[in-house]
């Protein structure tokens, strides 16, 4: 008889790396996390259930953005989060960038 408590410590451990590899690839991908969700039929609920217990994230909440910069704008996209934060983001911040500012707003 299979012990039933090592073989759920297995699979909880398979499980673990899994997610731990989802994280590691969206993270590389540069998508946002709904997008990779879709991508790869992932629950969104289950993504930030593992994000939370992998990286210690405090809010479990998805934001969805849309892409969208008026002619009016000069090329500058302007992201509002809880009423209380703007960040504006003119036409042409690279990539590394824009990572190291979404990273400072994620410590906020």
């Amino acid at each position: 008889m299979e012990d039933t408590k090592n073989n759920g410590t297995r699979h909880n451990s398979n499980l673990k790396k899994e997610w731990q590899d989802h994280l590691k690839a969206w993270r590389a991908s540069g998508e946002t996390q709904v997008s990779y969700c879709r991508k790869h039929g992932l629950s969104r609920d289950a993504f930030q259930y593992w994000k939370h217990n992998l990286e210690g994230t405090r809010n479990g909440r998805f934001v969805e953005i849309s892409r969208f910069c008026p002619p009016s704008s000069g090329g500058v996209v302007e992201i509002f989060i809880d009423g209380r934060l703007q960040i504006r983001i003119p036409q042409g911040v690279s990539l590394e960038q824009l990572r190291a500012v979404f990273q400072a707003v994620k410590e906020l």
